[in-house]
């Protein structure tokens, strides 16, 4: 049995404090997991890259332009979303650079 629940969501732990009022802690372990990304593309058909550069670095990229959802839900209920080059902490010129690399 826990004795001392905590919600982990969205970056933050969430628990009661000692007046019994919810306090929102920026938690470590509240983070995302990221894996490792890199151009070591394994060899397959269906594999994102086994067609060239283009299956990622093109203007409708599916891997930099792709949804990563990062809360199941937000104060209003709805999900939050950020693009995987956000994710990544690139700005919109990196961004860019990348998606026009043929």
């Amino acid at each position: 049995m826990a004795t001392h629940p905590v919600l982990v969501k969205g970056g933050f732990l969430y628990q009661l404090d000692k007046k019994g009022e919810v306090e929102k802690i920026k938690h470590e372990q509240a983070e995302l997991v990221d894996f490792s990304l890199n151009h070591n593309i394994v060899s397959g058909t269906s594999v994102i890259g086994s067609k060239g550069c283009k299956d990622c670095h093109s203007k409708n990229s599916p891997f930099f332009l792709r949804k990563v959802l990062v809360d199941p839900y937000d104060e209003k209920g709805k999900p939050v979303y950020i693009e995987t080059w956000e994710r990544l902490g690139m700005d919109r010129e990196k961004l860019d650079r990348l998606l026009s690399l043929q």
